[in-house]
């Protein structure tokens, strides 16, 4: 379906995905405006590649989730506003924001006190495109890393990732001790 709106929605206590989009249905022009998901034991919102196209997700809060805050396997998406918190507890490597979708644009969205990393990519998506291309505008990476990993954990972090642009932005550790959040942001393997 296109042209859906999701607006002023509270999803809590859930025991998969918060909200879950179909693959590969190209899914388009859907249009997700001030949510809070709470306490689900999957991602809380999980958008499997190639699954959610051309839509605005903004003013989303995520928190207090077993799995990743956002799953974002989808193309052509804006995110604006979103937050994430306290995602992850359920261990595995999981974060405030996975991104394994290509051309995604992240404007002023924060990753604050996840368990493991705040903002994520290892290049998984599909061929050719993968997971090039995105932009984060005014980002923050605030204080991840609550599991102290010493492989993951970082505010942003991007493996063999082309063509991303960070434009601004804050990455940083708040002085508690509990925190293990060492980089802000680390571009490693082949990104460029």
């Amino acid at each position: 379906d296109t042209d859906n709106i999701f607006e002023n929605l509270i999803i809590k206590n859930i025991k998969q995905n918060g909200i879950e989009i179909g693959a590969h249905n190209a899914n388009g022009s859907m249009y997700f405006h001030h949510l809070h998901i709470t306490n689900c034991d999957g991602d809380g919102y999980h958008d499997p590649i190639y699954g959610l196209t051309d839509s605005v997700i903004d003013s989303v809060v995520i928190d207090t989730i077993a799995g990743n805050g956002f799953y974002i396997g989808g193309v052509d998406n804006h995110f604006t506003d979103c937050k994430t918190f306290y995602c992850g507890s359920g261990g595995g490597v999981t974060f405030g924001y996975y991104i394994a979708g290509y051309n995604n644009y992240f404007t002023t969205c924060e990753a604050q006190d996840n368990y493991q990393g705040g903002f994520y990519s290892q290049n998984d998506g599909i061929s050719p495109y993968f997971s090039q291309r995105c932009t984060f505008v005014n980002c923050s990476g605030d204080s991840n890393n609550q599991v102290v990993s010493g492989t993951y954990g970082w505010g942003l972090q991007a493996i063999n990732v082309t063509g991303w642009q960070i434009i601004g932005g804050t990455w940083f550790v708040r002085p508690f001790a509990s925190f293990g959040q060492r980089i802000g942001i680390s571009l490693e393997g082949t990104s460029n």
